[in-house]
């Protein structure tokens, strides 16, 4: 109910069944569920979300990409004095998935386990785990487990 009240005054809902309906998966490059992607008045789209939010988390995301903060375009302005940021690049890569582009979100998490070999931003094992996702999406069957086995050598091995 909250969510509704919020939104019925800012925005049309649309809900599409993206399994059944695989021609708009492909159209808006649907790479995971539950996806919503914002569009302004002009049909343009804004940014998306993607996977479960909290409500206040989900309507304070919505919120600051209307206003153009934390959208993919406005983190790819910041990316270039940002790019031994490790906190950053995660979040950047996971944008960049959200948007089905899985080759620069891959580039991206690679920078993150570079950038923080000792995963003292929490993100490093987080991306090596994204990496191994990915590779599974393009049917890289070694590379998955490639990536599985240097997280749990990181973890086990002390490295």
């Amino acid at each position: 109910p909250g969510f509704q009240a919020w939104a019925k005054d800012r925005f049309v809902l649309v809900k599409v069944d993206t399994k059944a309906d695989t021609l708009s998966r492909r159209k808006y490059g649907i790479a995971g569920l539950p996806t919503v992607v914002l569009f302004d008045e002009r049909g343009q789209q804004v940014d998306r979300t993607m996977g479960f939010l909290a409500a206040a988390e989900f309507t304070e995301t919505i919120e600051n990409y209307r206003k153009g903060v934390g959208t993919l375009v406005s983190l790819l302005a910041e990316e270039p004095s940002k790019t031994n940021d490790g906190e950053f690049l995660y979040r950047l890569a996971t944008r960049l998935y959200a948007h089905n582009r899985t080759d620069e979100s891959d580039a991206r998490f690679a920078a993150v386990v570079l950038v923080d070999p000792d995963n003292k931003t929490g993100s490093a094992d987080d991306a090596l785990l994204d990496r191994a996702s990915i590779s599974r999406k393009h049917k890289d069957w070694a590379g998955a487990v490639g990536y599985c086995r240097d997280l749990l050598c990181k973890s086990q091995c002390g490295l």
